[in-house]
């Protein structure tokens, strides 16, 4: 079934600027390089790749944290990189994040009732007796007793912290959630649960989110759709078993083919690449893989391959897909 898009990100790219000298030249890192992709409402969209490709850049120009270089986002029919001061505070009603390090996103100093409330005191909820209801209610929702209000983050493990995140999260009631690798810190056994309290939220609330991992295991097992990503850019975007299961990239092909496998027995046949990845400050020309491409031609390093519907739903930027 098909949904309305929630988010549009369309060309996409964050550039920064990265000086060796007073008098030398300006560089530039090429953190996010047209990046493009819709997030339906009710959906988990997956952005996947090795470190350093972009991944979490896109969420902080998501948020309107860091201005883009250019392209645009937009979120129910408006522009965010057009949003005036007014219409940002409502956008951070609509869109929330859970952080990666549930640890360091907690301020020590404040209570559980305090760190849950403060963003319904940013949306204007200014009886005491109603934030402490509406803290009360997250709390349990995300597994954890109400009676913990006044506790410290310090009093709780890395699983619990993270559920008070999301308890933050949803306080404001939003459309769209930013998960920034939410599960990496956290021990396997605590994972599973994390994830399955977000697909029991997303059932009950209708949520969407921007799921951000190098974890391929769990993308797997929580997203809908999954773009695959390399040096800023996005090689291949489909519904998330077809991705798995039947790769069109080369690259994806290489990262599907690490992924463990939990049987000793099983016969696992590893793809490796050559050589290390292009450094962000001089991408190489052409498709920026074709350095350690097995299969590259001529083309490859003479021209930028487009980022095309290759069959339905399956995108791919490679000229020999195409």
């Amino acid at each position: 079934m098909k949904h309305e898009a929630l988010l549009e990100v369309r060309s996409l790219r964050k550039y920064f600027p990265a000086r060796r000298g007073i008098l030398s030249r300006a560089r530039w890192v090429h953190a996010v390089d047209g990046a493009s992709f819709i997030v339906e409402a009710g959906e988990t969209f997956g952005l996947v790749g090795e470190s350093g490709c972009g991944k979490t850049t896109i969420l902080r120009l998501i948020m309107r944290l860091i201005e883009p270089t250019s392209g645009e986002a937009i979120f129910t029919g408006e522009d965010i990189f057009k949003m005036s001061r007014e219409r940002l505070k409502w956008l951070r009603s609509q869109i929330s994040m859970i952080f990666q390090d549930p640890h360091s996103s907690l301020d020590p100093r404040m209570t559980l009732a305090d760190i849950i409330a403060e963003p319904l005191k940013m949306r204007g909820l200014r009886k005491a007796k109603q934030r402490m209801k509406r803290v009360q209610e997250l709390l349990e929702r995300v597994g954890l007793s109400k009676a913990y209000v006044n506790r410290y983050p310090h009093e709780f493990s890395g699983g619990q912290k993270q559920r008070i995140g999301i308890a933050r999260a949803l306080a404001v009631g939003p459309k769209l959630i930013l998960a920034d690798e939410p599960v990496s810190s956290l021990d396997l056994s605590i994972r599973g649960s994390i994830l399955n309290l977000l697909r029991e939220l997303q059932g009950e609330l209708g949520l969407a989110y921007l799921y951000v991992s190098h974890d391929l295991s769990t993308v797997r097992h929580f997203c809908h759709r999954t773009m695959v990503m390399y040096l800023g850019k996005g090689v291949e975007l489909g519904p998330t078993d077809d991705v798995y299961l039947e790769p069109l990239h080369p690259y994806t092909k290489v990262l599907m083919s690490a992924i463990p496998v939990p049987d000793p027995a099983a016969k696992v046949t590893r793809k490796s690449l050559k050589g290390e990845v292009p450094s962000s400050l001089n991408p190489p020309s052409g498709c920026y893989f074709h350095p350690r491409c097995p299969y590259a031609i001529p083309t490859c390093s003479e021209k930028e391959p487009d980022f095309v519907e290759v069959k339905q739903g399956r995108y791919v930027a490679c000229h020999l897909v195409q």
